[in-house]
């Protein structure tokens, strides 16, 4: 089975300032905290190798480890308590006010809230469990910010899951499943 990611893509127009603003960086990821909350995080400055920064508990689910509020149940979502991780936006913080820079690409992983194919009211989920050992992430926030390129994406990978009909579904232990979630049409 192959999951096609989807995605949303904003370009900032160009004739918006091309001054590079790092402390907005975590006011972005603050003002996210209803719908996303990162855990895993990259940057990387005027052409650099990306910096990780990442928030993990000391619990592992098969090989991967979890993250901070992240648990897993015998859902395939993982479930996460919403708490934000004000170390983890103050340790990017400070290493983005370190630096002046032209060019910023950037990119975080975390939770989402949304209603979940098997849920009837929205609530917070971290990972989908595609087999027994690995997790993979429902979002990814990108963020590219340079002379020549403005733009904020967010990339569902897993057949846009849950902005699309797809459904995440475990047959049994660990396996995969994504099915089409039948849609009421309505017509005008």
């Amino acid at each position: 089975m192959s999951l096609k990611p989807g995605s949303i893509v904003m370009t900032v127009e160009r004739s918006v300032s091309h001054d590079l603003a790092v402390d907005r960086i975590p006011a972005l990821i603050d003002s996210l905290n209803d719908v996303f909350m990162p855990r895993r995080l990259a940057y990387a400055l005027d052409g650099d190798e990306p910096t990780p920064v990442a928030s993990l508990a000391f619990e592992r689910y098969g090989t991967e480890p979890l993250w901070r509020g992240e648990r897993a149940t015998i859902a395939p979502l993982t479930h996460f308590e919403h708490t934000p991780d004000v170390d983890l936006v103050e340790r990017l913080r400070t290493a983005l006010e370190m630096r002046s820079a032209s060019s910023l690409r950037f990119t975080a992983e975390g939770a989402l809230r949304h209603r979940s194919s098997f849920g009837s009211s929205p609530e917070w989920y971290g990972r989908w469990r595609m087999t027994e050992m690995v997790l993979h992430e429902l979002v990814t926030v990108r963020l590219e910010w340079s002379p020549e390129l403005r733009e904020l994406e967010a990339v569902f990978p897993l057949s846009g899951h849950p902005i699309t009909a797809t459904r995440l579904t475990a047959a049994g232990e660990g396996s995969k499943t994504a099915m089409p979630r039948s849609a009421p049409c309505s017509r005008p």
